[in-house]
Order: C-alpha cells, then structure tokens, then sequence
C-alpha cells in the first residue's frame, strides 16, 4: 500500500513500529535505541513535513497472515531544492526479513515517483557503511556512490545529562 502526505490514522501504529525497527539496522555500538510512537509520528514526522511544506510518500508491504506491517519506506520532496529527493527509512520487520521486501517497496516507492514527481532527477540517501543489506539493495536499484561515506558524530542523552 502507499500514501502521500500525513500518514493516515489507521496506519500510524505500523508506521511507529517500523520506524522502531530501525534498530535492528546494523549501526554504531554505542547508538541508544530510538523508540517510536504514534504521537512522535505525528510530532517529529508527519508535522515537519507540513511546517516545511515538504511533500511525503511512503510505500508500506502488509503481512498477508496478520495485517501487520512488514516493510515501509519513505521519500520527501523539498520544493527548496528541485529535482532532488531525500530518501527517509526503509525497514523490515524482522520476522518478515529474508524476503526481499526491502527491495520491493524501495522499488515501488521510485516508481510512484516517476509519475508522482516527474521533475525528480535524483534522490540521496544516506547508510551506515555496516548495513551491507541495504547497501546491496541500493545498488541493485541503481545508486551510486557519490563520495567518501559521511560521519556523524553523537552522544547519548544520559551522557549529557550526567546519568
């Protein structure tokens, strides 16, 4: 299933779990787990879309047995920079790993696009060089690199707040 904009009610506890999952992605050690909710999918994703006035596009695969979401990507579109879009999360669920589902809705995702956005020329997309699974699925869809791997640099919350 797919959907542009604000993620519709019904699918926001998928949405949340998903986006949680992404901390079963191969990522630095000392990374805190971050957790997700329905109402941060309203605050910190659905509602930043809207205040910059991005456009949004998530393809989600539904378990045929349970109804759960299985797969979810996302791409926004910031009519600041034109042509470009900015891949957001693609996660599996991992009872549903193994399946090539990662592929799959990453690959119909850049289809929607090609109609959806047809002055999107290219989109950028970020992985931890560990994630060797989504790097394979990039390059199968074509990505390539275009320069050294960037780093990012963090602290945990309690590190800062001396706990």
């Amino acid at each position: 299933m797919s959907w542009p904009g604000r993620t519709p009610d019904e699918l926001l506890a998928g949405v949340a779990r998903m986006l949680t999952t992404m901390n079963d992605a191969p990522n630095g050690p000392e990374l805190e787990p971050d957790l997700w909710d329905e109402q941060r999918v309203r605050d910190r994703a659905d509602d930043r879309i809207a205040k910059y006035g991005s456009r949004a596009y998530q393809v989600a695969a539904l378990c045929d047995a349970t109804g759960e979401m299985a797969a979810l990507s996302q791409l926004r579109v910031d009519p600041d920079v034109p042509g470009w879009g900015s891949q957001g999360n693609t996660a599996v669920a991992r009872p549903h790993r193994g399946h090539r589902l990662g592929l799959l809705v990453k690959a119909a995702l850049t289809q929607w696009l090609a109609d959806a956005e047809p002055g999107m020329r290219k989109i950028v997309t970020y992985n931890s060089a560990g994630n060797s699974h989504m790097i394979a699925i990039n390059e199968e869809l074509g990505y390539q690199v275009s320069g050294a791997p960037s780093v990012e640099t963090g602290i945990s919350v309690s590190r800062v707040l001396g706990g």
